[in-house]
């Protein structure tokens, strides 16, 4: 499989582009079933905690497939093209609400893929 067709996870027939294969697979996993940290865990990558703090967030306008949203109690994943997972079940980005318990988006990959490239 090449790089870019690595990076990106197919649900009926839609592409969502991934930042990285790791997120790609981790998506693939979400969508068999997997909870968010469960994808990430097959993937290799550990999740901190629902409830931890968000300290690099991404903006909502510039989520991709395998981003995660924190709450104080839980997490879900964006699928990118304005949609997210949501307790295994895909619903549009604007139905999440940023409550007061959202804590923000953030990318599971960027440690891992500046420790690559660095």
């Amino acid at each position: 499989m090449d790089n870019q067709s690595s990076k990106q996870p197919h649900v009926a027939g839609e592409v969502f582009e991934a930042r990285s294969p790791v997120g790609a697979e981790a998506v693939r996993a979400a969508l068999a079933g997997s909870s968010v940290s469960e994808s990430y865990q097959k993937a290799g990558v550990t999740l901190p905690p629902a409830g931890t703090p968000v300290t690099e967030p991404i903006p909502p306008t510039k989520l991709q497939a395998g981003d995660v949203g924190m709450w104080k109690d839980h997490q879900v994943m964006a699928l990118g093209n304005g949609k997210v997972l949501v307790s295994g079940q895909e619903q549009p980005l604007e139905s999440v609400s940023s409550g007061p318990d959202f804590l923000g988006w953030f990318d599971p990959t960027a440690t891992q893929r500046g420790a690559d490239n660095g």
